[in-house]
């Protein structure tokens, strides 16, 4: 049960910066309306970059 409530305020009340302080639920409904949704780009996780090389 504590996980089905973490995915669903994650899905829909947790509010994203990258998404234009908007939460996943909202992007994914917008996006699925559009023939051109908006692209967000995934920022680079700097804390992984020594492990790349």
């Amino acid at each position: 049960m504590a996980i089905k409530e973490w995915v669903r305020h994650y899905s829909y009340e947790r509010y994203q910066r990258r998404f234009g302080v908007r939460t996943h639920y909202e992007v994914r409904s917008e996006a699925l309306c559009n023939e051109n949704p908006v692209q967000y780009p995934i920022p680079e996780n700097k804390a992984i970059q020594k492990y790349k090389a």
